[in-house]
């Protein structure tokens, strides 16, 4: 799988856990992240066991860039793989509140939340870059 898509779906995996759970913070583990996105969006998530350090590595950056960006606030725990006091800020809020064009009767949080449920990975990589589109709307003003 792609880097660009190993970061859509954990972007999307992050989204669902402080939609769920907002406005508690809760932590992020990394390597909870990268397992996910393999199980639920690979055939046989053990084929690319050898990998996961790499997937880990990608969902550690995907987190710190939704961090960076000022989608989630939390500070990563020095020396390990953790995130910790992650929680929405208001524009993830609000970008996660927005309805979808494609979709009725659910937020994109809503459907993110569902992350482990039964979205289509193509429906999951949707949600996210309307996400991603909507922060950037809402900077600019």
């Amino acid at each position: 799988m792609k880097n660009i898509d190993l970061f859509n779906l954990g972007v999307a995996s992050v989204f669902g856990k402080c939609y769920e759970s907002f406005p508690v913070p809760i932590e992020l583990y990394s390597g909870i992240i990268a397992l996910e996105v393999e199980r639920k969006h690979t055939e046989n998530p053990f084929a690319n066991i050898d990998g996961h350090g790499e997937q880990q590595h990608i969902a550690e950056c995907t987190i710190q860039w939704l961090l960076d960006t000022g989608y989630i606030k939390g500070v990563k725990k020095e020396g390990f793989a953790v995130f910790q006091n992650v929680v929405l800020t208001p524009m993830g809020l609000a970008a996660l509140n927005r309805m979808p064009s494609s979709l009725s009767g659910n937020t994109i949080g809503d459907q993110l939340a569902d992350f482990s449920g039964e979205c289509s990975k193509s429906v999951v990589m949707d949600l996210v870059k309307d996400v991603i589109a909507e922060g950037i709307r809402l900077i600019a003003g």
